[in-house]
């Protein structure tokens, strides 16, 4: 709990442990326990990533043919990325998008300063931010993304392409999310003229991750086992992910303690800019040549391992969308630690969500631990972990209550263990690869849904 307690006064001084506020803080304690307690070879990787501020919150109403005020949150909210500056647009007629605004003929020639109104298809026909740009180009003043009809909540998406890098287009014009109701009435009405408010700020900033690498081993099976550094701008993130990095850190200093020597290299991570969309793991992905990507032979990722209403979550590579061979044998191999402690576990899947994501779009088998967060708990995993049924897994997700009190310190203990055992046991695995590929039965247990770590 040491590191968890110096990454809890970080965010106490500064606000949180995001990337504009805490964060370099939060690395330069990692680097200098490093230091310390450690002869790894430790470096930086600067990137830069797009920081979004909703400065004020949007408002919406229609002023004809008749007044009425929209409720934010419900009819309509503010998307991440969806302008930048202050606007204040004032009866504005709307424009129909027909077929998803996925082209730019769908768009009228001469928009005259309307706001662009589009329903969103029940098929991805192309990105948000596709939309979006051929909206701004087409010199529309806003556009409004409506539900279609079997959709119910808000779509929360950003507007800018996955994993923003330099050169990639960013929206200037406001983009709001719409309910079907809003929306499909709104185009019923051939006069319909609305009220929109928006404040917004996208800054450019620079950050960086941490790496630790042994400076024994095999460098052509290379084991990449990383945790993000960062928090949300909302709160101190001290277990999203101050519990991955804080047990990811312990993990490197009790090896160099008990003076482990491993087979194959280990290049320990510490990710910055994840809860702006993963942005450090994606920038050290594509930066890499393909002799150094072919180098890699595994990746493991560990986000918010102290949950206080906890499941034990082991990432099931059977879900991912490629290296599915090699990540379901590293899910065997946290398997085997849960089953020879006698703890209890459950898969969940290995698709969004966090920092293993880049590396699986990369072929690279992947794999790791999580806790839950934001979902609510059913009768099933209470009756397997105990806590509270029909509550959230994490109540302070991505909020200011998420300080070290938010800490399951049982929970925290099973994952750390089951990390180190699986760094210690793939990094001593003389033919990695070969096990990797290695036949295997069909896991037992049902995966349940992850996706929203990030």
């Amino acid at each position: 709990m040491v590191h968890l307690n110096s990454f809890n006064d970080i965010a106490l001084t500064n606000g949180s442990r995001a990337v504009m506020t805490g964060y370099v803080y939060s690395a330069q304690y990692v680097m200098e326990t490093l230091k310390q307690h450690t002869n790894c070879d430790i470096s930086t990787e600067e990137f830069e990533t797009a920081i979004y501020t909703e400065l004020s919150p949007p408002s919406l109403s229609l002023v004809e043919p008749w007044g009425m005020d929209f409720q934010l949150g419900v009819d309509y909210s503010g998307l991440r990325y969806g302008g930048n500056g202050t606007h204040h647009l004032t009866n504005r007629s709307l424009c129909i998008i027909p077929n998803g605004g996925c082209n730019q003929t769908d768009f009228p020639p001469d928009p005259n300063g309307c706001i662009a109104l589009i329903q969103l298809l029940p098929s991805n026909d192309c990105p948000l931010i596709n939309k979006a740009i051929n909206a701004e180009q087409a010199k529309a003043a806003a556009v409004i993304f409506y539900n279609h009809i079997n959709r119910t909540a808000l779509i929360t998406s950003r507007v800018r392409g996955a994993g923003w890098f330099p050169g990639e287009p960013l929206l200037t014009i406001p983009a709001l999310a719409a309910s079907y109701s809003l929306g499909s009435t709104l185009s019923a009405l051939s006069s319909a003229r609305v009220d929109l408010q928006a404040n917004t700020k996208i800054q450019i900033v620079s950050s960086f991750n941490v790496f630790c690498e042994t400076k024994e081993g095999n460098a052509s099976n290379l084991i990449v086992a990383g945790a993000h550094l960062d928090s949300v701008p909302e709160g101190p993130g001290i277990n999203d992910n101050g519990s991955g990095s804080a047990s990811l850190l312990e993990i490197v200093v009790q090896w160099y303690g008990l003076g482990l020597v491993p087979v194959n290299r280990i290049r320990f991570a510490w990710w910055g800019s994840e809860e702006v969309g993963l942005i450090g793991s994606r920038n050290y992905v594509r930066g890499l040549t393909p002799g150094e990507l072919g180098n890699i032979a595994m990746n493991l990722n560990f986000d918010m391992l102290g949950s206080p209403n906890y499941y034990i979550g082991v990432h099931d590579g059977s879900t991912a969308v490629k290296a599915q061979q090699g990540s379901s044998v590293i899910t065997t191999m946290f398997e085997e630690y849960f089953n020879y402690s006698e703890v209890n576990y459950i898969l969940i899947d290995l698709i969004a969500g966090s920092d293993f994501l880049p590396f699986i779009e990369a072929d690279i088998p992947a794999g790791g631990l999580a806790a839950g967060a934001g979902s609510i708990k059913g009768v099933e995993d209470r009756a397997l972990f105990g806590g509270f049924a029909n509550a959230a897994y994490d109540p302070c997700y991505h909020q200011f209550c998420d300080t070290i009190d938010n800490i399951n310190t049982e929970a925290l203990g099973s994952m750390a263990s089951a990390a180190a055992y699986v760094i210690q046991k793939a990094s001593q695995t003389a033919d990695l690869r070969a096990f990797l590929q290695a036949p295997l039965t069909v896991h037992p247990h049902q995966t349940q849904s992850s996706c929203e770590i990030e």
